[in-house]
């Protein structure tokens, strides 16, 4: 039997990203379950927890086997899927590189700026890397392989998106993490629009439903009014903020080692699954939500309850992820050894499928 993967989307800094550093890794946990969380508000309100039951996890566990290993070079890490095109972030040797997935192998090279992290991509395939260092948003051609600087940003970036139209970049205020905002930048133009100030220890930002969603490390979601960029709310959730997605009918962010599902209308959390392990990657892809521990264990979830529909184990010698993408029935992972990433170029992109255990 095959699981199908139907779908997925310390200390903090307070300097300007600096290159991947080393990430603990949980335990391995037995499979846990979903349940519904006391209902958090915005900050200074108190709420009443949902009426609905906790649901046991209804899950399948399942082995993930290397179906093919294709090195990238050096901090492999965002990944965006065009047809049978994957767009890898090689952070570390300020390059793109373009990959055949049914080849398994890098064509193309793509030189960007410093500190490419981020690697997205529009619905009708256009694809954009964001440069930590420079400060700069790249387009890329998708046939040509040929890149071009389409804006420079006004402060140090930290996350990207696209989403309706549009590219949205979190920013830090000037290279530190005691504050920040969020700029919308039009892709054909590159002309950028900024949001007020929006608070410290940001890390990652998501679209969907009108809004925009900041995830804080001190445990805050800001909600943002996605056409006016004005601030709408200031939701306490829980614990510390790094992951953050936006599906069609629900927000979901990491929480403590977990993931809890936000209702987009009320902000209220209406769901929460224990993982076990901090969350390195988070998004919904489909009618799936992917969450993928810093083991490389990763955990299918039913966007509607956070049920656990399938566990899958990582194969042998897996390092830490920094990216995931669901292809067909393969799991896309960007990998590679923070703890002696200064001196290698053995960063991988591997594609994974899963058989039962």
């Amino acid at each position: 039997m095959t699981v199908m993967l139907v779908g997925c989307s310390g200390a903090p800094p307070v300097t300007a990203p600096p290159p991947p550093a080393a990430a603990s890794q949980g335990a391995r946990p037995s499979a846990p379950q979903a349940t519904a969380p006391a209902a958090p508000a915005a900050r200074g309100e108190s709420a009443a927890a949902p009426e609905e039951p906790p649901r046991a996890a209804a899950h399948v566990a399942a082995q993930l086997t290397v179906d093919k290993a294709i090195v990238i070079g050096k901090w492999p890490e965002g990944v965006a899927v065009v047809g049978d095109t994957a767009w890898v972030a090689e952070s570390g040797n300020r390059r793109v590189a373009r990959v055949d997935l049914k080849r398994g192998e890098v064509t193309a090279r793509v030189t960007v700026g410093r500190l490419p992290v981020q690697v997205v991509a529009s619905p009708a395939g256009a694809v954009y890397t964001l440069t930590h260092t420079d400060q700069t948003v790249w387009a890329i051609d998708g046939q040509t392989a040929r890149a071009r600087a389409l804006a420079r940003l006004p402060d140090s970036p930290e996350d990207m998106v696209y989403a309706d139209g549009a590219l949205w970049v979190l920013l830090w205020s000037k290279g530190s993490s005691t504050g920040s905002s969020v700029v919308r930048i039009d892709p054909a133009t590159g002309d950028q629009r900024r949001s007020p100030e929006l608070g410290r220890d940001a890390f990652a930002l998501a679209v969907g439903h009108g809004r925009v969603w900041v995830a804080h490390g001190d445990g805050d979601v800001s909600v943002v009014d996605q056409r006016s960029l004005k601030p709408l709310d200031d939701l306490h959730i829980g614990d510390s903020h790094r992951r953050i997605a936006a599906g069609p009918g629900a927000v979901f962010t990491d929480v403590r080692s977990g993931v809890i599902r936000l209702d987009p209308v009320s902000g209220r959390a209406t769901h929460e699954v224990a993982l076990g392990e901090l969350v390195a990657v988070l998004r919904q892809m489909g009618d799936e939500v992917i969450a993928v521990g810093q083991s490389g264990r990763t955990w299918l979830l039913d966007p509607d309850d956070l049920t656990i529909r399938a566990i899958l184990a990582p194969p042998d010698g897996v390092r830490t992820p920094h990216g995931a993408w669901r292809y067909g029935e393969a799991l896309l992972l960007t990998e590679f050894d923070d703890a002696g990433a200064a001196g290698k170029d053995d960063g991988r992109l591997l594609i994974l499928r899963s058989s039962p255990r």
